[in-house]
């Protein structure tokens, strides 16, 4: 061994491959060492942190996911409680099972998953279900007293041979007030999870619910160390009592991190030191073949041959290195050249397509000039007739010499003429401003909506004699102030066009058809020919004389611009000496508190 150091110690005063060969595995050593323990504890300390944050984002994501639709199905079970079919069923057995069973089994949750809908009476019995299996609900403690004589929800889990989800609804009879049984819905809840995709995930080991401290639901091998996050929600649900935990693997990319860094750090440090024994050899010969190419490259920018190479010693071998160098940057620069021409390429079709965008906005704005030119046009054409009335009079009064009875008269018509204009002019600015008017869109009564609009136009309704029915009990998302005038103006149509009726109708309802909601302002009177129904909606466009049926002609403009803002669509149906029927939607889903049956049968 001390012949070994001894010849080791020779070589490191006598070879200068050796003394730089050694030399930089030694500094090389030290700052993998240095640098890489830095880097393996931030990195380390990152991948732990990243895997806390993303195992809380996943147990967040999972929670919200099964609070919500838990929430969802209690709501469902409660509109279903309040249908006016399982209210009259609880009360009145006559001819029930006609009509109630069917109405059970066509009845759809917001997740398609096996379920069962049963409607039970005061003592527990069920006396309709949604699947033909007779049985009663008294064995559950509580569940009769809690939803029947005190009227409030209930929401538990069964035990057969799986988990099942419980959740129960008195039914209310309004002609007492008091709770006369009560609607519950069953679900598995293994079923349920399945329908919800609840799976493992990466770096993930087991899922796992409890109620308490039973196990509801799991999925893959759930560490009972692993921490637990309560579900959160409002009764009755709460008494559930439902926890969810999340069970994690070692994460893969620590392992991997920490194989690649030891085996990226020995090999660093065997090339390291090849590479210094290999080229200190030759660092004493071919310095001035060396020193003419590198003052070559200063006075030029570019090289123009290779460095001949002059010996095999460690000079020669840097030699070598820096012609290598040398084509590696012109390999280099040959990228470079293809990348600008790359990026030049890609520039030009960003180019082309930045003009065709342009000029797609150019003829936007052309095409929104046009309308705005038809409709300074319409405007100057609404308001001369009555400006020339009011420039008529004037001149009589002026140069002509009327009595005191013509110009009662004269006043009179200039008075009319002046409210008209007037008219004209509060339309035009509120059709201005309805695209410019902040929105607050919540929940609103239509119902309750429609009739204060009806309310206001009672002296119109006095005036044609006509009977306005609304349907109670819709409602609506959109903004109450817009949704009163679009109300005020459909209203107001259809009084007037069917004032000349003998018994002139205006109906204002909704048709709910399972994907979408269709409110409508319905009449009896003068209709229109459908080949001009795209007119209906055109600022001051007419299908009828001015002085058979006055008006502003802006009146359908204002509501079909009204339902647009509300991301909504508004149609007409009509037929001459029939009536018309004007339909519309709102983007915003609804929401309604009751339900008319008698009402949709009628139409």
């Amino acid at each position: 061994m001390t012949r070994i150091i001894s010849n080791l110690a020779a070589h490191w005063y006598q070879s200068l491959t050796w003394r730089i060969a050694i030399s930089c595995i030694g500094f090389s050593l030290v700052l993998a060492v240095l640098y890489g323990a830095g880097a393996y504890a931030t990195i380390l300390h990152f991948i732990k942190k990243n895997t806390e944050i993303s195992t809380q984002k996943r147990v967040e994501l999972t929670a919200q996911k099964i609070e919500s639709a838990l929430q969802t199905l209690d709501a469902t079970t409660e509109s279903l409680s309040k249908n006016t079919l399982v209210v009259n069923a609880i009360v009145d057995a006559h001819g029930r099972d006609s009509y109630l069973v069917p109405f059970l089994q066509s009845s759809r949750l917001p997740f398609d998953v096996p379920h069962r809908l049963s409607l039970c009476d005061f003592k527990g019995d069920i006396i309709a279900s949604s699947e033909p299996q007779p049985g009663s609900y008294k064995g559950k403690p509580g569940l009769v007293e809690t939803t029947v004589n005190a009227a409030k929800p209930v929401a538990s889990l069964m035990r057969d041979k799986q988990h099942t989800l419980l959740i129960c609804h008195p039914v209310i009879y309004p002609a007492t007030g008091t709770a006369e049984g009560f609607l519950a819905l069953e679900i598995p809840v293994d079923a349920l999870m399945v329908k919800l995709k609840i799976s493992l995930g990466e770096n993930e080991e087991g899922i796992q619910i409890r109620s308490g401290k039973d196990v509801v639901w799991s999925v893959g091998r759930p560490n009972a160390t692993s921490p637990t996050s309560p579900l959160s929600f409002p009764p009755p649900l709460s008494a559930l009592q439902l926890s969810l935990s999340l069970s994690t693997t070692e994460n893969q990319a620590l392992t991997w991190f920490t194989i690649i860094f030891i085996s990226t750090t020995i090999l660093a440090l065997y090339l390291s030191g090849l590479i210094a024994y290999r080229f200190s050899g030759k660092l004493t010969a071919g310095l001035t073949e060396l020193d003419n190419a590198v003052s070559t490259i200063t006075a030029t920018g570019m090289p123009q041959g290779e460095v001949k190479v002059l010996g095999k010693d460690e000079v020669g071998r840097l030699a070598a290195s820096f012609n290598s160098m040398i084509n590696r940057l012109r390999e280099s620069y040959d990228i470079l050249e293809s990348e600008v021409a790359e990026r030049t390429s890609e520039l030009a079709v960003v180019n082309c397509e930045l003009q065709e965008l342009v000029a797609l906005r150019s003829s936007e704005l052309e095409r929104t000039n046009n309308e705005l030119a038809v409709f300074c046009y319409a405007i100057s054409h609404e308001l001369r007739a009555p400006v020339a009335r009011l420039q008529g009079f004037s001149d009589i009064l002026v140069n002509g010499d009327p009595d005191l009875e013509e110009c009662h008269f004269i006043a009179k018509r200039i008075d009319v003429a002046s409210k008209q204009l007037q008219k004209v002019i509060d339309a035009i600015l509120l059709l201005s401003r309805l695209s410019r008017i902040e929105m607050t869109l919540r929940e609103t009564d239509f119902s309750a909506l429609a009739t204060e609009a009806a309310a206001e136009l009672q002296a119109q309704t006095e005036l044609s004699g006509a009977t306005v029915t609304i349907q109670q009990g819709i409602s609506c998302t959109a903004d109450a102030s817009l949704m009163k005038i679009c109300l005020l103006n459909m209203i107001s149509n259809a009084l007037k066009f069917s004032s000349r009726e003998t018994t002139p109708v205006v109906e204002i309802g909704m048709l709910n058809d399972g994907n979408s909601c269709r409110y409508f302002v319905r009449d009896n009177g003068a209709g229109f020919n459908m080949e001009y129904v795209d007119k209906l909606f055109v600022p001051f466009q007419r299908l009828h004389h001015q002085d058979d049926f006055p008006g502003t002609g802006i009146g359908l403009a204002t509501v079909q611009r009204i339902v647009e803002r509300h991301n909504g669509n508004v149609w007409a149906e009509g037929e001459e000496g029939v009536g018309a029927t004007f339909w519309f939607t709102l983007g915003k889903p609804y929401s309604s508190t009751a339900k008319s049956p008698d009402f949709e049968q009628k139409r």
